[in-house]
């Protein structure tokens, strides 16, 4: 992820910008525009894409402005189904059920078909200074941000003790290992 200034008047449209590796290979690209200069168009961008380094390397990306899209370069998957209980984001590899009233990693986690997680979940326990423990509930929770690279989903929590908000991103992946 990385942030950009563009000159005034040049992109309007953030499917304008189309990013190039130092081999002329297309690659996917999601931008988000964080602010827009007085004529409406992009003063900055917020650019997500997978950069392909290797340890101690370096690559170079080259961003270019085009009069349409082009369409050809296929995007990653990176989806969210929402429901009163139930958030499930999909990489394109796994699935990651979250649960939408209580405050845990996971209720689920199916990558390449398997169950990743054991029946129980997983779970977040709070404790406060008199080592009392509570199980934190969710109060809302919001996708602020989806794209098919990035998605940033928010959630706001509140138990006797304690009151949080806590915002995770999720990637889409081209390859999984497991």
């Amino acid at each position: 992820m990385v942030g950009i200034p563009l000159p005034r008047g040049m992109v309007f449209d953030p499917s304008q910008l189309v990013l190039f590796t130092q081999k002329k290979r297309l690659i996917p690209l999601q931008v988000q525009p964080l602010t827009r200069w007085f004529d409406d168009s992009i003063q900055w961008a917020l650019l997500d894409f997978e950069a392909s380094v290797k340890s101690g390397g370096t690559s170079e990306y080259r961003l270019e402005s085009v009069d349409s899209p082009i369409a050809s370069v296929c995007q990653p998957h990176l989806a969210v189904q929402r429901s009163a209980d139930t958030f499930i984001v999909d990489t394109g590899q796994a699935t990651f059920n979250l649960n939408a009233q209580t405050f845990k990693q996971f209720d689920r986690v199916v990558a390449k078909g398997v169950d990743v997680l054991d029946k129980v979940g997983s779970n977040i326990v709070l404790t406060d200074a008199d080592e009392r423990t509570y199980a934190p509930k969710i109060t809302s929770l919001a996708v602020e941000v989806e794209g098919p690279i990035r998605l940033t989903s928010k959630f706001r929590e509140r138990s006797p003790c304690f009151a949080h908000h806590v915002q995770t991103s999720w990637r889409a992946l081209t390859s999984m290992p497991i």
